[in-house]
């Protein structure tokens, strides 16, 4: 009998330690469970966080192109302006040179106004042929030159230069002389 009573004592020891155990585990795993629904609220969090963010930054870059836009479109208004007045003046106007003076004058006043933007005309009469800045629209031999050199510009190129880059707007239009070949 004292045999079945340590025996019965044994087993309820035994069974208040899985109890314990089982409650111990219990608690860890809400313990868990509540650092599961932390972290999946956090992480919640920080992807709205980020989606706000994109929105936001593609909304600015819309503004920043939206308003140098508008800063160029603004500094072209007063040349324009002057083509209007050279033109109306032109209807009237008898005198051929004070014309064709308002007209330079216009032209170097829109030349100065793509070069404080950035953009400058490919130079290239009598200098080398270069294709990166020019397509060729004609070519011709002559005994008369050394190297394959632009002879005339049938449309000007443009070349955009902005923070270090430089890209071309529009190659020239050139018509290009080369050494005639010997044969």
């Amino acid at each position: 009998m004292k045999e079945d009573k340590g025996k019965e004592r044994n087993e309820k020891e035994k069974q208040a330690e899985r109890e314990e155990d089982v409650e111990k585990l219990r608690s860890e795993l809400e313990a868990k469970k509540k650092e599961y629904d932390e972290l999946l609220e956090r992480s919640r969090r920080i992807m709205a966080e980020y989606v706000n963010y994109r929105s936001r930054v593609e909304r600015e870059k819309e503004d920043i192109v939206f308003s140098a836009q508008k800063k160029i479109l603004q500094a072209f208004l007063p040349v324009i302006d002057d083509f209007y007045r050279a033109i109306r003046a032109a209807q009237t106007c008898e005198d051929v040179n004070s014309l064709k003076e308002g007209l330079l004058v216009s032209e170097q006043q829109f030349k100065k106004l793509l070069e404080s933007i950035g953009v400058k005309e490919v130079e290239c009469v009598n200098l080398p042929f270069d294709p990166r800045y020019q397509d060729a629209t004609d070519v011709t031999e002559s005994e008369e030159v050394d190297f394959e050199k632009v002879a005339e510009v049938c449309e000007k190129g443009y070349i955009f230069k902005s923070g270090g880059r430089e890209e071309v707007l529009r190659a020239a239009k050139v018509k290009v002389v080369k050494p005639k070949q010997k044969t």
